[in-house]
């Protein structure tokens, strides 16, 4: 199936990333934290997922999936990724999603850590109001979030975490994405979507669907993997030569954005750019943990290179992780 031709943005600069141009990167291999993935239907993408644009060159492929990129735009996307119906089913219990929150009380701890890492990209430009956290899991950013006191809602794709979040803290969570949902227009100030719009089969109609969600003057904060970032920058090569780049993670990652395609999105769908950042995602994540590495002398000599590149990349400005705020602007002052 073909994505809609959308109204194109003006044109960019070429792609920023150097590896971003390679015509031939087969980089197969696992990765940490990986579901259990079986065959999945899949559907034909044609045309970039921000632009529309049919022009575009591999960047690699991973398991099967062939991850494009927009020569026009410059944003990564799978060409062939699982149907809707398919994501359903990958995002549930009986494949593997999550399933340790039914029973770690570490993994709780874990998250509701990082929701407390996020909350302040968020309040240092809104202090409270409606918030609604898509792609909740579990609901522990919006645990944080109503401990701060905010009024909060999430919205869960899938229905077992979705549950387990209202089991576990009471949460107003509902089933859906932001296509649909049974929320009124404008009802929000603030929005969320922490790691999610990566997963996101068609992100651009996900934030126009967010705007409208918004009360003007509203705010949107997200999180992202940065496929420009320094450690995904200078590890392509040699992952290739490994077989084991660790950024590309279809199915689950569907689009990869750097800094300046998250950012000309958000601009298309009528967002106004406030501020943004990167940071490192867990090394534990990119790297896996020490016990299995020891195991495998290649890719523990990979990780010995890279991940002091990965944690340094912050400092530099050019972390693997991007976190960006944006504003739905205001309503025109009454005449």
């Amino acid at each position: 199936m073909a994505t809609a031709t959308r109204n194109a943005p003006p044109p960019a600069a070429a792609p920023e990333s150097p590896f971003l141009n390679a015509p031939d990167a087969s980089l197969p291999g696992p990765q940490t934290l990986r579901l259990h993935a079986p065959s999945l239907a899949r559907r034909e993408v044609r045309e970039c997922l921000h632009c529309g644009s049919p022009r575009r060159h591999e960047v690699t492929c991973f398991d099967g999936y062939h991850l494009q990129q927009c020569s026009d735009c410059g944003l990564a996307y799978v060409s062939d990724p699982p149907t809707e119906s398919e994501l359903r089913r990958y995002y549930s219990f009986a494949l593997g999603y999550h399933t340790e929150f039914t029973t770690s009380e570490t993994a709780r701890r874990e998250h509701l850590a990082r929701g407390l890492e996020y909350l302040p990209y968020l309040t240092r430009h809104i202090r409270g109001g409606r918030l609604l956290d898509v792609g909740c899991s579990a609901g522990f950013f919006l645990e944080v979030a109503r401990n701060a006191g905010w009024e909060v809602a999430g919205l869960e794709l899938s229905s077992d975490t979705a549950a387990l979040g209202r089991s576990l803290f009471g949460l107003p969570i509902e089933v859906g994405n932001l296509q649909s949902h049974p929320f009124q227009a404008g009802s929000f100030t603030a929005l969320t979507l922490w790691d999610v719009i990566e997963h996101l089969p068609d992100p651009l109609a996900a934030l126009r669907s967010a705007r409208n969600l918004l009360a003007p003057g509203g705010y949107i904060a997200l999180s992202t993997p940065n496929i420009d970032g320094l450690f995904p920058r200078l590890s392509y090569y040699p992952g290739k030569l490994l077989r084991h780049w660790t950024h590309a993670d279809p199915p689950g990652h569907l689009c990869q954005f750097s800094t300046r395609t998250l950012r000309a999105m958000l601009e298309t769908a009528g967002f106004e750019f406030v501020c943004k950042t990167t940071r490192a995602i867990p090394l534990s994540y990119s790297f896996g943990d020490l016990g299995p590495l020891l195991r495998m002398p290649k890719r523990l000599a990979y990780a010995a290179v890279f991940a002091p590149l990965a944690a340094i990349a912050p400092w530099l400005g050019m972390g693997d992780e991007v976190v960006m705020v944006a504003r739905k602007p205001a309503a025109p002052a009454a005449r």
